[in-house]
């Protein structure tokens, strides 16, 4: 997933570019990729729809790892413990 991530990161700007350039017209572009995004919804949609239904570990119930109870956003505590776990695990320092 991370190498289709940089590819993609590296590839539209180029396709965007490149676009710019044959057209020269900024409102062209805007609706080749308005349109683009508009037609990918469907095959994306239905790729997503076949894991979700080849894969029954997706339907499992789950829980929220603070006990099932309703989460208060901006509790002060609960927020520099995320941040702490968050900056603190070697994922992050990987990635």
């Amino acid at each position: 997933m991370k190498r289709i991530d940089l590819i993609s990161k590296l590839v539209a700007p180029a396709f965007v570019s490149v676009l710019q350039t044959w057209t020269a017209s900024a409102t062209t572009v805007a609706v080749v990729l308005g349109v683009q995004n508009m037609v990918s919804i469907a095959p994306e949609w239905f790729a997503v729809h076949a894991v979700w239904n080849n894969c029954p570990n997706l339907r499992k119930e789950r829980s929220t790892g603070r006990g099932g109870r309703d989460r208060v956003i901006w509790n002060r505590n609960e927020l520099a413990e995320d941040f702490r776990l968050y900056f603190g695990s070697d994922i992050w320092i990987r990635t």
